[in-house]
This record gives C-alpha cells, structure tokens and sequence, in this order.
C-alpha cells in the first residue's frame, strides 16, 4: 500500500534544527531485569511450542520403541544366557552322577581287593606253614628212612620200619595240605591280579570322572556368573530405556501443557478486544502540533510507489533500544492512512517485570472528507493530527508499537500483528520503517503479508518521545538516499518554536 519518503534535503534540514536546540546522542540502559513476553513474542512462540511438543511426542515414540527393543532384546539375551546355564547344569548333574557312580565302582573295586588281598595274605600264611610242615615230615621222613637202613636187629629194623610208615603218612598228608595250599594260593593270586585290575580301571574311570565333573562344575559357575552379568546389564539396558521413556514422557507432558499454554497465550496476545483502550483526543486540542503537522505530511510518500529494500532497511527501527532517558508523557499522532483495511495500533511498554499495553487507535480509518489521506474513508474516524496519550513512563521504559492488519473489521480479512522485529512477523520481513527527527519518532507500516505494494503508507504516525528522550543508534535518521521532498522554512521555524516549548 502506500510507503513514506523523506526528501533529502527537508529530512535533513528538519533533524539538524531540532540537533541544534539540543543533543540527541543521550544514551539510556535497559533496566529490565526479568523477562516480560510481548504480543508477538506470545505469538510467535505458539507454533514453535507446538512443534516442539509434536518433536516431543515423535522423541516419546522412539523413546518407547527403544525401550521395547531393548526389553525384547534383553528378554532374549536373559533367556539365552539361562539355556546356556541350564545346559552347563545339565553337564554337571550328568557329569556329578558319572564321578558318584565312578566313586562308588572304586570304592567296591577297592573293596573287593582289600578283601582279596586277606585272602591272598592268609593263603600265602597257609602255604608258608604247610610247607614248613612238609619240610620238617619230609625231613622226618628222610631221617626215619636213615634210621631203618641204619638198623642191625629185627627189632630195630621194625620199629624203624614202623617209624617210617608213620613219617611217610605224615609226609603224605603234609604233601597234600601243601598241594591244596599251593592251589588256593594260586587262586588267591589270580584273584588279587584280576581285583587289582579291576581297582586300577575303577581308580582310572574315577580320575576321569572327577576331572569331567571339575571341568562341568567350572562351565556351571562360569555360566551362572556370566548370567548373573547379563541379566544385571539387561536390567541396566531397560532401566536406562524406561528413565529415558520416563523423561521423555515427562518432557512431551511439559511440553503439550507449554504448547496449550503458548497457543493459549498467543489467542490473548491476538485478541485485542479486551486489551485497554485509549481515548483518542481531537487535533484541535493540540495546536503546536497542529502547526507543524503540514510538514510531517508533506513528507508521505504517494500511493503504491515501492520502496526499495535498501532504503526500507536503513529506516530499521529497534525497539529493543528504545529507552525513555527520563520519564515523559507519550504523545501519538496519527498522520496518514494509505490503506483498504482498517487497522489497528497497539502500544506496549516495558519496565522491569512492570508490563503495560493498549490500543492506541483502535479503528485506523481516515476521514476523507476533512483530510488529504493517501487512501480514506467518508466515515473513516480520524482526521490528521488525532492524537492519544499513552500515559506518562518512568525512565528505562522500553516502548513498542504493533499494526494489526484489519483488526478492526468485523470480518478480518488478515488479522497479521507487524512490529519492527522482523523476526516475529508472520512472514519474516520488515513492515515498519521510521525515522527520527529530533525528539519525534516517525513509522509507516506496510500491512499486507509479503510486503504488499511495498510503499508503507498504510498507517502512519509520529510519536513524540520528549527532548533527547531516546537513544540514536534505536531509530535511523532519515536515509541520504531518500527522494528530494523540500520543506518551507516557515515550518522548519514552527518546528523549532515547538520543540524549544
């Protein structure tokens, strides 16, 4: 819609008047110490609420898949180290029963040859003594036979023969015993052989089983402990999902309630219905401003005629430097409309935690009939140089202004809120251009998204902060490369006679 131009020369001639009477380089700080939400930061922050509740959500999700892949692939790795356990169980049990069954062999192997052994022990007594007995009847025997063959009587030679004859059965029978003894030694012998093998083989089973069953009872206690590990770092592995399921539950629960707040807030912050609403005063209360309003509007720019983005960014204005040096009453003027909708303009005004906003001009619309508007409205309800009164601030105050395109409307056909922080603008782009001019502050707002025709006329007005009241680097002085719009001495004189007032 319609865009404001500062003739160079007028611009220049009109800031130089007002430096003359005095500085303009008064600098302020920002006394603002807790940080107070402002419409469009309100507004703004709704959409970045809620997707960060979406990206909540979607980081919930993932927080519970992973947790239940991580419970599924604990459970597994808890049941394989159990299988694996339960085999090394089954090993040892098998491998416990062979060595107590081995045991139980050597011990009745053992047994058996100690048992044989006394047998072997008292057969091998039997035949020591049976063939001490055959020696000596043997010997009996031989001597007997010396003692017959020595015989010279009958008588002699009889009783010899009779000695004989009882030391050959004596001899006979001791030959027999040792005969009978020999043989059960011999079999006392193969006995104790055959039970000493059998002891070695049970001896040598015994040894193996022993050695299978250590090496299965090592097998069990590695694999309970490597369970007993699994088991700790798959119980570690879940908790450590859950806390991470828990938080993140806890962050999308913060965050959906942020977002339900933000949207929440942002729906009051656009809603100016109910926000406070000034008084607007009439031109003709305000004569010295009246004097010198010929001059401000000679400087508006003509409808639909571009801006270019060079020039619209060296009249950047920031808010956020914006500070009242000492506390003064805040004059607005309305200047110009350039526009089809009917606007609105809001203020804000920031102090500390103090926070304070209204609607300055709550139908931006103005009246044709009585004034020379870029774009007006035979019922539109300003005339220029209608004026409003924000109230007075106290020093350190930081001052806002706010266009809502159409607000007025009953049917908005927009409804976008403009501000000069063009990163909190629907669109991203700058709407608000302003220039300071001594002690005035002067903005022209473009309100179509996107820039519109680009000519930011389509609501204008001038602020007046009060003598050196705001800090140079907040606002631009007019840009050299504005087009040439000459203004009369006379009113530079007005100017002058104002501000010195």
């Amino acid at each position: 819609m319609n865009k404001i131009h500062f003739g160079l020369i007028a611009a220049a001639t009109l800031t130089c008047t007002f430096s003359g009477m005095a500085s303009a380089s008064a600098t302020t700080t920002n006394t603002t110490s807790t940080k107070v939400t402002t419409i469009q930061e309100a507004i703004k922050e709704a959409p970045l609420a809620a997707k960060k509740a979406k990206e909540s959500v979607d980081a919930l999700k993932k927080a519970e898949d992973t947790l239940t892949k991580t419970t599924q692939s604990a459970t597994k790795l808890k049941q394989d180290s159990i299988k694996v356990l339960n085999s090394a169980e089954q090993t040892f049990q098998k491998a416990d029963a062979d060595y107590i069954a081995s045991k139980a062999a050597y011990d009745a192997a053992n047994k058996t040859l100690t048992d044989t052994k006394t047998v072997y022990d008292a057969a091998n007594k039997t035949l020591t003594d049976t063939k001490t007995v055959y020696d000596a009847a043997n010997k009996a025997l031989t001597d007997a036979k010396a003692t017959l063959a020595a015989a010279k009587t009958q008588a002699q030679k009889n009783l010899a023969q009779q000695a004989v004859n009882n030391a050959t059965t004596s001899f006979n029978t001791a030959n027999t015993k040792w005969s009978e003894a020999k043989t059960q030694f011999t079999t006392a012998t193969t006995k104790l052989n055959d039970a000493t093998g059998k002891c070695n083989s049970a001896n040598s089973k015994l040894n193996d089983a022993t050695t299978k069953r250590t090496t299965a009872e090592q097998a069990r206690n590695k694999a309970s402990e490597q369970a007993k590990t699994t088991t700790e770092n798959a119980d570690n592995l879940v908790k450590d999902a859950q806390d991470s399921r828990n938080q993140a539950k806890l962050t999308a629960d913060n965050a959906a309630k942020y977002s339900v707040q933000a949207q929440e807030a942002a729906n009051k912050a656009s809603d100016w219905s109910t926000m406070k609403r000034l008084t607007v005063k009439d031109r003709s209360e305000d004569t010295n401003f009246l004097s010198i309003l010929p001059q401000f509007q000679a400087l508006v720019q003509k409808e639909r005629v571009a801006i270019s983005a060079d020039k619209v960014q060296a009249q950047k204005v920031d808010f956020t430097q914006l500070f009242l040096t000492q506390k003064h009453n805040v004059r607005v003027w309305f200047l110009n409309e350039g526009a089809t909708y009917k606007n609105q303009l809001a203020y804000e005004a920031i102090r500390g935690e103090k926070y304070d906003k209204g609607v300055a001009f709550e139908n931006i619309s103005c009246n044709s009939t009585r004034n020379k508007c870029e774009i007006g409205e035979k019922d539109g309800v300003l005339d220029s140089g209608d004026f409003v009164d924000l109230g007075s601030f106290k020093a350190g105050t930081q001052l806002n202004f706010l266009l809502k395109a159409d607000g007025y409307s009953q049917t908005p056909k927009n409804g976008d809120i403009y501000g000069a922080d063009a990163s909190l603008n629907p669109d991203g782009l700058q709407h608000l251009m302003a220039w300071k001019i001594g002690n005035y502050l002067m903005m022209g707002f473009e309100d179509l998204r996107n820039g519109g025709d680009k000519d930011y006329n389509d609501a204008m007005f001038v602020v007046d902060f009060g003598k050196d009241n705001f800090k140079t680097a907040a606002v631009p002085e007019p840009s050299a490369t504005l087009p040439i719009l000459g203004l009369g001495a006379l009113g530079m004189l007005k100017l002058r006679r104002r501000r010195r007032r």
